[in-house]
């Protein structure tokens, strides 16, 4: 692979990346080999295609997938020889993406500056507060956020796309958003259980299971391939009222005027905003510091506290804590905006 690097700016950079023909049509061929044993094609029994019949009806979307696939990973490859930390996703232009040609591109992008870091504890934060936080540092949102649960309690992690990519790609595909419990169950059952495998995996093959649209999301969460900027805004889709005791409290008599005070707290702040949720819901933490929630979800959105009380009130009643209370919370969620009341027209009598 050939590679040269111009510096077209302070922090930009333009790298050209000419990958060899024999390793496209040695990929392409492999993709080939692994799609005839499984594909099923009208007038064939399932993996008995003929090689040439799977090239002649797959071959241009296999060519297709591994073009987008080894750009991908060569330009990863060159920024890692050449040492650069890109800021952000590059901008790509083909060059040369022919059957039988060497595959040529150019990538545009800005890299990180060259920056000291100081220690955690010397940050404002834990100066003032005497809290301790983790920090991410990435070039958009998604790597930001793994990087700050990276190196937790009071880690600073500053990672490109490519560096988060090497770094968890043994990381259960669970560890970004976005890929919860089930879809890694699901994943696992096709044999995928790492980010790495789940970058790598066959783009027919994903779409096949999850199809087209979530297949490739999936790999992009995979790949860190996110352009959502960091913002200081967030949808607010939940709103809580919660207290820490400072003496641990027991039995229902303590814990209910608690509840009620937090329900007229939070449904107080609902008003404010103009919102009200569907779901009503309850936290307890125990002593033993193991924390249970219970939740109803209504009908219709509610936000004032003759609704949202005595729910709050049967599911604590119903969970009845047996060991003594250190927290306690209450919760809507499903949040959506009151709608205005429309203006009364008045009646004029003559």
């Amino acid at each position: 692979m050939q590679v040269s690097v111009e510096s077209t700016g302070k922090l930009e950079r333009r790298m050209q990346v000419q990958v060899p023909a024999e390793r496209v049509t040695k990929e392409i061929a492999t993709r080939l080999k692994q799609l005839s044993r499984t594909a099923r094609l009208n007038g064939f029994r399932p993996g008995k295609a003929p090689l040439t019949v799977i090239r002649q009806q797959f071959g241009p979307q296999v060519h297709r997938e591994v073009i987008g696939e080894l750009m991908q990973s060569s330009f990863s490859e060159a920024v890692n020889q050449n040492q650069l930390a890109p800021a952000g996703n590059p901008r790509i232009e083909p060059q040369s993406i022919g059957e039988g040609q060497d595959l040529t591109y150019v990538a545009t992008f800005e890299v990180f500056p060259d920056v000291a870091l100081q220690p955690i504890e010397s940050l404002e934060i834990e100066r003032t507060t005497e809290l301790g936080c983790s920090i991410g540092i990435g070039p958009s949102k998604l790597v930001a956020k793994v990087a700050s649960d990276a190196e937790k309690p009071r880690g600073f992690v500053v990672l490109t796309r490519s560096q988060a990519r090497e770094r968890f790609a043994p990381s259960p595909c669970g560890l970004v958003p976005g890929i919860g419990p089930k879809t890694a169950e699901r994943l696992r059952r096709l044999r995928i259980g790492t980010l790495g495998q789940l970058g790598a995996a066959p783009a027919h093959e994903l779409a096949a299971h999850f199809g087209a649209r979530l297949g490739a999301e999936l790999q992009r969460r995979a790949r860190f391939e996110d352009d959502t900027p960091v913002t200081e805004e967030r949808k607010v889709i939940s709103e809580s009222r919660e207290t820490t005791f400072d003496r641990d409290l027991v039995g229902l008599a303590e814990l209910e005027p608690v509840r009620a005070e937090l329900v007229k707290r939070l449904c107080a702040a609902l008003v404010a905003q103009g919102r009200r949720g569907r779901t009503i819901g309850i936290m307890v933490r125990l002593d033993d510091f193991s924390t249970h929630t219970r939740a109803r979800t209504l009908g219709e959105a509610v936000g004032d506290p003759e609704r949202v009380g005595p729910i709050a009130l049967e599911l604590l009643r119903r969970f009845a804590p047996v060991r003594p209370v250190r927290l306690l919370g209450v919760r809507v969620a499903g949040l959506e905006s009151v709608a205005a009341p429309a203006a009364e027209q008045l009646s004029l009598t003559f």
